[in-house]
């Protein structure tokens, strides 16, 4: 894109040049011993007779052609539009994962405080019981386990960032 670009500026200055009457030649060296100077300029002029050996004094035989150039251009411009895309989507996404973030991290405020409420519960119903069977027994050390289970799984997905699976399987 930018030799494009080089080779544009270097044309149309080289073009007028000649319509106000400098000689092609001249021009150039004027352009190369000053701030003007580039490769488009000093070593491939676009300007027919001022180099030799380049596709300008070959009837523009050879060289890097305006179709291929145009064609390099918008491929330059297609994945500049691209990448704004991809910026775009990936901030959206940013956004989605940070709202996502802050709900599982609701939902795990929310499951500790059950949980607790739920043991303290159990642990005064279980005090309260001093004539339990071994089976009953059991099932309340299996229900107990089985909570702290839930809050390990839940601890366990938010340094994970395993929100899909919230989501999808929920939490058991």
């Amino acid at each position: 894109m930018l030799l494009g670009i080089s080779m544009i500026g270097t044309s149309e200055a080289m073009n007028l040049g000649k319509k106000l009457g400098l000689e092609p030649k001249l021009l150039a060296k004027i352009l190369n011993t000053s701030s003007g100077r580039c490769w488009s300029s000093e070593v491939y002029n676009p300007c027919p007779g001022v180099l030799d050996g380049v596709p300008s004094s070959n009837n523009y035989q050879g060289g890097f052609g305006t179709a291929l150039m145009t064609k390099v251009n918008e491929l330059n411009k297609r994945k500049a539009e691209v990448e704004d895309v991809d910026r775009s989507e990936h901030s959206k996404f940013e956004t989605s994962l940070k709202k996502i973030k802050h709900q599982i991290i609701l939902l795990k405020n929310e499951v500790d405080n059950r949980t607790e409420n739920l043991e303290t519960e159990l642990f005064k119903k279980w005090e309260g019981l001093h004539l339990c069977t071994e089976k009953e027994g059991k099932d309340v050390s299996l229900l107990i386990g089985s909570l702290e289970s839930k809050k390990s799984e839940v601890e366990d997905i938010i340094p994970t960032n395993d929100a899909k699976r919230i989501f999808v399987n929920g939490l058991g």
